[in-house]
């Protein structure tokens, strides 16, 4: 059951279409792709963390300059 034009579907009715179109395996397509993606985003997000606290320390601590 598709959702009417204009009109957002609910997380059910989407369950719903994708099992019924896909199967199982439908929920699997494009895990991959997303844990790639979390895996670069997550590890670029802390390491340009550190790198910047660790800057802003430093400028901090010789004087703001």
């Amino acid at each position: 059951m598709l959702a009417q034009p204009g009109m957002k579907p609910s997380i059910v009715a989407v369950i719903k279409d994708v099992a019924k179109a896909d199967g199982i395996k439908g929920f699997y397509a494009g895990l991959s792709a997303s844990l790639l993606r979390q895996a670069v985003y997550g590890t670029a997000r802390l390491g340009l963390h550190r790198y910047f606290s660790d800057y802003l320390k430093a400028k901090q601590e010789g004087g703001g300059t």
